[in-house]
């Protein structure tokens, strides 16, 4: 398989350019393990203060709105954000079942 030279590139466009570069090259996954990073960086740094159900909904909503931006600049397809969009209502399906209980 033949890959984009990066000279053929016109990186003046922007940052899109650059990730849809790489995106090629990883075959669409480096986006996806982005998504997935952000999730978990974010997860991670609000569970310290608040309780694990509440910082899976937030981090759940961030990647969402992380991923909608993508999907707006042409960085993921519909498929993925999809995706992402289930994990956040089950994220806050969980919480909301979770404070139901209390």
């Amino acid at each position: 398989m033949a890959y984009t030279n990066p000279s053929e590139i016109n990186w003046s466009i922007g940052i899109q350019e650059v990730f849809n570069y790489v995106d090629i090259l990883s075959e669409g996954w480096f986006s996806i393990f982005l998504l997935i990073a952000i999730f978990i960086i974010v997860l991670m740094g609000i569970a310290r203060t608040k309780d694990f159900f509440e910082a899976a909904s937030i981090s759940g909503f961030v990647t969402f709105l992380v991923a909608l931006g993508f999907f707006f600049a042409g960085i993921i397809n519909l498929n993925v954000l999809i995706f992402i969009i289930g994990i956040a209502v089950i994220s806050v399906g969980l919480l909301w079942l979770v404070t139901k209980k209390s």
